[in-house]
Formats: structure tokens, C-alpha cells, sequence
């Protein structure tokens, strides 16, 4: 079985005994067991995802949708992001080989 290098935007964590902070993890060897723990205070969407990249074009990834209700207040929307949304949106979907699966909301928060 082959390694996964994980990477999360938006946070760091502490890994093993005196860990360094961090924001990516290797698991997937063997007999791996990993557990990721962090405080929610840093709302908005945030990447979880392989870092290897036929893996994550393969889907192996997930959004975060950490704290939506305070994204707007946290984050206002700005000139460049309104604009970048119906350029995206404009690309023929032939352009995409990988289509995405519909997403999926698993509340989380306890």
C-alpha cells in the first residue's frame, strides 16, 4: 500500500512526541492510524487533501466548511472573487475530463 501525504489548508496541528506545528501528515502504510484534531476558529472553507496529484484528481479530497455562519462577517466577498466566479463558469464542461461527485454535508460540530 502506498503512503498519502496529507495537507490541510487553514490549519496547523501537533504531530507526534514534541511535535513541530504542522499542516500535512503521511499515512496509508501498513498498519497506519491517524487522528487529526483541531479548534474550528478559523472560519471558511478549507482543502483537506493527498498531496500526491493523480490522488487527488482521483477525489481524494474533502471541503471543510468550517464555521459558515461566520464566513460573511469574517470574509467578506471581494471585487476579485466576484469576478473570478462567472469566468470559471464560462468554461465549456468539455474542458473538464474528472467530473465531481455532488457534495456531501456531515455536520460535525458534536
Amino acid at each position: 500500500m502506498s503512503s498519502h501525504p496529507f495537507h490541510l489548508h487553514g490549519e496547523c496541528w501537533k504531530y507526534r512526541v514534541d511535535p513541530v506545528m504542522r499542516d500535512t501528515v503521511t499515512t496509508g502504510n501498513t498498519g497506519d492510524s491517524v487522528a487529526i484534531r483541531f479548534i474550528t476558529d478559523n472560519p471558511g472553507p478549507w482543502l483537506l487533501h493527498c498531496h500526491i496529484d493523480w490522488h487527488l484528481s482521483a477525489g481524494l479530497a474533502i471541503v471543510f466548511a468550517e464555521a459558515p455562519e461566520d464566513v460573511a462577517t469574517s470574509q467578506p466577498f471581494n471585487n476579485a472573487s466576484r469576478q473570478l466566479c462567472p469566468i470559471y463558469n464560462s468554461i465549456p464542461q468539455q474542458n473538464f475530463p474528472l467530473q465531481a461527485l455532488p457534495p456531501a454535508l456531515i455536520d460535525i460540530s458534536g
